[in-house]
């Protein structure tokens, strides 16, 4: 069951004609789709390894570089994490949404990488492997998370998938900017959210959906936002991304971003084919360009929800 409330933001956001095939959108099961560690095999070698299989990979129409695919398979019998290749950390099970963001850090040998609420371990496994596949020297990725059992389920994973360029802390996210200023080259924030888009997993987010409970979220993602803009190195990015539909956790933080360090930051391009632009809230204008930030709305792209912009450091805020 879907709160008429949340049911009442969407019909601010979307054409009325789109309300419908949205609700409809909403209790459809995704497509299977995979990332693979390119750190430890290339993209063809992997569809020529599982071709005898009959896996049939589709790359994503959406990123500007390869590694995430949909996949279909003959033979069903064996469960995805079950098979050999999965094992053996060859590639991760990874809705083709959550694997967006990570695609927008352009790192280069030797980056220090700054993954801030790391759980639960798939696009730190990209960043790892984005830097690993690059051989010249494989940098370092700190992934952080908060909770002790996500940081036990993330070193189990990240040993499978072989990131031996990956670090664990356990810190609350906030502290970074304050004690590591100006001391990473990237950082990714895939942000605590209301986490609307996952009702592939669990119907709770939209059934017990509350105004209320999303004015707390988002100053928790401010506050962090803020800790990865002092964090990060002058001349670097930050991207800044959500599992989330409404504009409070999304456009509306940027804004609030952008007035908090006035001059300091920009919103930068984010570079993929086929999403939609943001939104501009009714009430708010927005100080930045819409076209500049991408959406995937289930209903339009197929897959999950997801909002993903990217933040350039332009002056030192130390």
């Amino acid at each position: 069951m879907i709160h008429e409330d949340f049911i009442d933001e969407m019909k601010k956001l979307l054409p009325a004609d789109e309300i419908e095939p949205f609700l409809i959108a909403c209790d459809k099961p995704l497509k299977k789709s995979i990332s693979v560690c390119l750190g430890k095999i290339s993209s063809a070698t992997f569809a020529q390894v599982t071709k005898p299989w009959w896996w049939h990979l589709h790359p994503s129409p959406f990123h500007p570089t390869e590694g995430s695919y949909y996949i279909d398979r003959d033979d069903l019998s064996k469960a995805l994490g079950k098979t050999f290749l999965y094992q053996a950390g060859f590639f991760y099970i990874q809705e083709l949404a959550a694997s967006l963001p990570a695609s927008q850090i352009n790192s280069k040998p030797g980056d220090i990488i700054l993954d801030m609420a790391a759980a639960p371990w798939g696009k730190t496994t990209q960043l790892a492997h984005n830097l690993l596949a690059q051989w010249a020297a494989p940098g370092l990725i700190i992934a952080n998370d908060i909770a002790p059992l996500r940081i036990k389920t993330m070193a189990h994973n990240l040993n499978l998938m072989g990131c031996y360029n990956t670090a664990l802390t356990k810190r609350n996210g906030a502290m970074f900017g304050k004690h590591l200023p100006e001391s990473f080259d990237h950082v990714l924030l895939d942000a605590p959210c209301s986490g609307e888009w996952t009702r592939f997993k669990s119907d709770s987010a939209l059934t017990f959906w509350r105004k209320e409970e999303i004015n707390k979220i988002t100053w928790t993602q401010l506050q962090l936002l803020i800790s990865a803009v002092k964090a990060v190195k002058p001349g670097g990015s930050i991207i800044y991304s959500t599992c989330t539909l409404n504009p409070y956790e999304n456009e509306e933080i940027l804004n609030r971003i952008l007035e908090f360090f006035k001059g300091a930051i920009e919103i930068e391009q984010v570079d993929f084919h086929g999403l939609s632009a943001g939104v501009s809230p009714l009430d708010l204008p927005l100080t930045f360009a819409t076209e500049k930030v991408a959406r995937c709305r289930p209903h339009r792209q197929g897959t999950g929800g997801f909002f993903v912009s990217k933040i350039r450091k332009i002056t030192s805020t130390h």
